[in-house]
């Protein structure tokens, strides 16, 4: 998903996600605050796998600050665990 830098300046990243997407990050998100803890969850968009995070940064006194996000594509481990999977079906007929 190419998208100018221009339309990118200002703008959360939720926006750009399909709203079904935008709203189980936006309630994972939330969760991390709430709890003050990492939430880690899987999800896919566009036939592509992500293993995601959400992390609380706190301050010296243990207030949350900011918190940090970060997506991983998976989606070629996710292929080769089905593979795995297909493959030993087949061996166990």
């Amino acid at each position: 998903m190419r998208i100018p830098r221009q339309e990118l300046l200002g703008r959360p990243a939720l926006d750009f996600l399909p709203p079904e997407i935008a709203q189980l990050r936006r309630r994972y998100f939330i969760q991390s605050i709430q709890s003050g803890q990492m939430v880690r969850w899987e999800d896919h968009n566009n036939n592509r796998y992500f293993d995601n995070i959400f992390a609380p940064i706190k301050d010296r006194d243990g207030k949350i600050i900011s918190v940090i996000g970060c997506g991983y594509d998976i989606t070629e481990l996710k292929q080769a665990q089905l593979q795995e999977r297909e493959l030993a079906a087949l061996e166990e007929r």
